[in-house]
């Protein structure tokens, strides 16, 4: 239980068969929660709070407006933006709050969430519920890989939570598409499924090396010292241009049949797991490169972009800056 000021949250525990109705009964219990928030202040409502404040209809919830525009401090405030909804500036005055902390750094105040940040989480948590429910990995046989600017390579990537046979699958399958390419890594995404998955062998090769596959990874830490390499990607045949990344990361993340692991990476398996970690946050590898960088591939960007215009008979869904 988090308790922070008398305010206590309890995170509930979701049943994978009965999603919908429990999202429900957590929707309930959150705004009953919320309602003593929303008519004290503490919490704006979502609906255009800042236009009603700078027009001067409502007083209750403008603390953060006349904050900004008198230049005060935003001590103890937390921005939460989750989903569609705009849940405004939280406020920690008097020893309310949900568990936020201020951080001063180089004279400026950083605002960050501390341990005891739960309510917050259980919001997040409760709209990607709600938005992708859980169930077994979805995917059509053969699988291929998608070329840039296909815009399933921006979309956002399921997290997975339920570990089968259905997986299992997927994952062999996408091993036999990374070695028919000679690639050393791939992800989800780049076979046209929006998952949070991805696998690497090192020495790109079947029989050779270790296989990884890691399911829903995450980077927490990151090392100061970085390098520069030169990097292609099977999503953009035969271009490859440099790019700068840390050298080392550490990852948690879970296997094919979703255990909790941690593991650290260094050198040519760190830049691997990177650019396919990139993948999964929608983010391609030219993104990352500077300006020359970008403009000694730029004639096959263009190239990849008029093809997919061709193919798909619709304009490409973006285009790189041709300056």
């Amino acid at each position: 239980m988090y308790t922070n000021a008398g305010l206590s949250v309890r995170p509930w525990v979701i049943s994978q068969t009965a999603v919908a109705s429990t999202s429900v009964t957590r929707l309930s219990k959150w705004a009953s929660m919320a309602s003593p928030l929303f008519s004290a202040g503490l919490l704006p409502t979502p609906s255009s709070s800042r236009e009603s404040c700078r027009e001067g209809r409502i007083s209750g919830n403008c603390e953060w407006e006349r904050r900004r525009n008198s230049g005060i401090k935003r001590v103890g405030l937390l921005r939460a933006k989750l989903g569609r909804g705009d849940f405004g500036w939280i406020r920690k005055q008097n020893g309310l709050g949900l568990g936020l902390q201020t951080q001063v750094k180089d004279g400026r105040d950083l605002l960050v969430p501390s341990a005891r940040r739960g309510f917050l989480t259980e919001l997040q948590s409760l709209r990607e519920e709600t938005e992708n429910p859980p169930g077994p990995v979805e995917f059509e046989s053969p699988l291929g890989v998608i070329l840039y600017p296909d815009p399933r390579l921006r979309k956002k990537n399921k997290k997975i939570s339920v570990f089968d046979e259905r997986l299992q699958e997927l994952v062999t399958e996408m091993f036999d598409v990374m070695y028919k390419t000679d690639g050393v890594g791939l992800s989800a995404p780049q076979v046209g499924v929006n998952v949070q998955l991805m696998l690497y062998n090192p020495e790109g090769e079947r029989g050779k090396g270790q296989e990884y596959v890691l399911v829903n990874p995450k980077i927490v830490k990151y090392s100061k010292q970085r390098d520069i390499f030169k990097e292609g990607c099977l999503s953009f045949p035969e271009l490859e241009a440099d790019v700068e990344r840390p050298l080392n990361v550490r990852v948690e993340a879970q296997d094919v049949k979703g255990k909790k692991f941690a593991i650290s990476l260094k050198g040519w398996q760190a830049r691997i797991f990177q650019h396919e970690y990139d993948h999964l946050e929608g983010i391609l590898f030219h993104d990352r490169m500077t300006t020359e960088a970008v403009s000694t591939i730029l004639p096959g960007l263009v190239q990849l972009e008029e093809a997919y215009e061709k193919a798909s008979g619709l304009p490409a869904p973006e285009k790189v800056n041709r300056v």
